[in-house]
């Protein structure tokens, strides 16, 4: 049986608002790495 902890939502929560900022920063220096790539080849 699952248990329905208010504390247990929240940390869900507090870990899914990380992840998403994590993706971001991710993204972003995928993009800049692409950049600098494209960049330094011409």
């Amino acid at each position: 049986m699952f248990l329905h902890d208010s504390k247990f939502e929240g940390y869900v929560q507090y870990a899914g608002v990380h992840i998403q900022l994590l993706k971001l920063v991710i993204l972003s220096d995928v993009v800049s790495f692409l950049f600098n790539l494209e960049y330094a080849k011409t």
